[in-house]
């Protein structure tokens, strides 16, 4: 089972073949259901929408990518990790609370090249590819 929850940023930057990523090792990661929604908008937006989402299809497949979904766990701890935040008049996007709580609660570390987005999340272990 995989300690690590990969973002979307990670991905892409993977699939374009920029060294940040190109030495990481993809297998048996997880994403959330929230990057698979990212991954296949931007499939859509692209200039060959079927290619780019049997690109997507054929990574998960390949790599044996672990698809999280959302649950009453992560709910919770998005409710905390929002208010929290709010609180202190500080704000991030739904999604990326999403899947900061689900890193969280699946207690795994998210690879993301936004470490410094991620940062002022309580208990969310972050690292960046290299």
């Amino acid at each position: 089972m995989s300690k690590y929850l990969i973002d979307t940023n990670v991905i892409v930057d993977f699939w374009r073949g920029r060294n940040s990523v190109r030495d990481f090792s993809f297998d048996r990661v997880s994403i959330s259901v929230l990057v698979l929604s990212e991954l296949y908008a931007g499939a859509e937006k692209s200039t060959n929408p079927t290619k780019s989402k049997s690109q997507i299809e054929d990574f998960v497949k390949d790599y044996d990518i672990k698809i999280i979904n959302i649950d009453t766990n992560i709910a919770k701890i998005y409710g905390l990790i929002r208010a929290t935040l709010e609180k202190k008049g500080e704000k991030l996007e739904d999604f990326d609370l999403l899947i900061a709580s689900t890193a969280i609660a699946e207690d795994k570390i998210l690879v993301t090249n936004n470490t410094k987005h991620f940062q002022r999340i309580k208990n969310l272990k972050i690292i960046k590819p290299s």
